[in-house]
């Protein structure tokens, strides 16, 4: 890494500034790894000739086989399960990306709100939400201007710092949007 990666800051949209760090492209790879997938139901079909094949579900065989429950089942569990990851990774390129540690006065603050969480990743990351971040766009770049750094594949970075624009006619994202309840982390990842 070169002593300009090493240095960069990065200052939000209402001035708060973080001192930013590279993550490792191993320990990027494994967090995606640790990515579950869910596999959509199946439905089999008896060609005239050869053996029955099995195909995964999707909506509009679903409607037309009668279990659009069991679609919809799968479609709330598959997006359960993708929330889960990008809480995450979110999580864990804050942890490894962003050199802060809470302040005492947050602390206070958070203990006596009872917002404290008690993991050491969810309390960085709460502060960081608390502290710097004020829009959807904030956390876009914050994560965006962390990858870059990371030297991520500049597309990449691109798409996901699109995601998180807003403005006219533009939606925000609001699976990676910053909480203002305490982010729940169960185990460190690391």
């Amino acid at each position: 890494m070169s002593d300009e990666n090493e240095n960069r800051i990065y200052t939000s949209s209402k001035g708060a500034v973080l001192k930013l760090r590279p993550i490792s492209q191993f320990k990027l790879d494994s967090i995606q790894a640790s990515r579950k997938q869910i596999s959509p139901p199946t439905y089999t079909v008896k060609p005239v000739a050869g053996p029955e094949q099995e195909f995964p579900l999707d909506e509009e065989v679903a409607t037309s086989r009668g279990r659009l429950d069991e679609w919809v089942e799968y479609v709330k569990k598959r997006d359960a399960v993708d929330a889960d990851f990008s809480k995450r990774f979110t999580s864990a390129v804050i942890w490894y990306g962003v050199d802060v540690e809470p302040s005492d006065e947050w602390i206070t603050d958070a203990t006596f709100l009872g917002t404290l969480p008690e993991n050491k990743i969810a309390k960085k990351v709460q502060y960081v939400y608390d502290t710097f971040l004020e829009t959807t766009e904030d956390m876009g770049n914050l994560l965006s201007d962390i990858l870059e750094i990371s030297q991520i594949n500049q597309e990449v970075v691109e798409r996901l710092r699109a995601n998180f624009r807003t403005g006219k006619g533009r939606k925000t994202h609001s699976g990676m949007a910053a909480q203002k309840v305490p982010v729940e982390v169960e185990e460190p990842i690391i």
